[in-house]
């Protein structure tokens, strides 16, 4: 995904800043050789990106209720969707 459809898609879902998301990207751990590990990871969390951003910052929830920030580039981001029950 490029910047300005990232950007484009989150305008157009009426996602912004601090918004509650469900963020698909690929696994940056997928090995070719293994089979079994998933192709694309799932985040829910909040959204802390401003339009201009170099990266897509999310925190994620850990099981013990604690932020965790994780930050994506832009071309590892495959969709990107808001989530009301977080």
């Amino acid at each position: 995904m490029t910047k300005e459809f990232f950007e484009k898609l989150c305008e157009d879902n009426d996602i912004s800043w601090n918004d509650k998301v469900v963020i698909t990207v690929y696994n940056p751990f997928k090995k070719w050789y293994k089979f079994g590990e998933p192709k694309y990871l799932v985040f829910k969390g909040y959204l802390l990106y401003h339009e201009g951003d170099e990266v897509v910052h999310v925190s994620v929830i850990d099981e013990d209720e604690k932020l965790i920030p994780l930050f994506f580039d832009f071309d590892k981001i495959l969709n990107i969707e808001k989530y009301e029950n977080l």
